[in-house]
């Protein structure tokens, strides 16, 4: 990918995309996961790709936010995302009560009860398309992706999105960012 800016990583939608080493996360933990986000245009993009929760994180030509396990997908965001506009999305998963929330710019938008995580780990193995394979990939600009093994507070969230720039994130001790 190439820098839109000094803080963002443009896609082009055909090949671009990042590996990462946030692959371990042990289910048993709470997870939680942030990013801005700035697509164009509504057809499918991957967000993120990993395993756990996030298997994959896509934006669909209905122009709704999906997250998938597995073979098993939730509507984790009912109001657009792919508008041209710069967009802070926060996904939770909590472990103990198997809810899935989801914040569109500081604000909670959805709650889905996803139960049946047994083994394994959460994790992204990729930004900018599917995890598994060479496909999906994002069009669009995506920046501070970042990943904590707890549930960000709705007051974490609000300061992370009213920062509107990436910020320095070490304070909340996330695994990566």
């Amino acid at each position: 990918p190439t820098f839109f800016n000094d803080y963002s990583f443009e896609f082009d939608g055909t090949d671009d995309f990042v590996s990462t080493s946030v692959t371990a996360i042990p289910l048993s933990l709470d997870v939680s996961i942030s990013f801005w986000i700035k697509a164009p245009n509504q057809h499918v993009h991957n967000v993120v790709g990993g395993n756990g929760i996030f298997q994959y994180m896509s934006i669909l030509n209905n122009d709704k936010l999906y997250t998938n396990h597995w073979t098993v997908g939730w509507v984790v965001l009912s109001s657009g995302v792919a508008d041209g506009s710069w967009h802070h999305i926060v996904v939770t998963f909590d472990n103990a009560t198997s809810d899935l929330k989801t914040y569109k710019d500081g604000v909670l938008e959805s709650t889905n009860n996803i139960p049946g995580f047994s083994a394994g780990n959460h994790g992204i193995t990729t930004i900018g398309r599917y995890g598994g394979s060479a496909i999906r990939f994002l069009e669009g600009n995506i920046d501070e992706v970042s990943v904590w093994g707890s549930i960000l507070t709705s007051g974490n969230i609000t300061s992370i999105y009213n920062g509107g720039t990436p910020n320095d994130l070490t304070s909340l001790s996330p695994y990566g960012w």
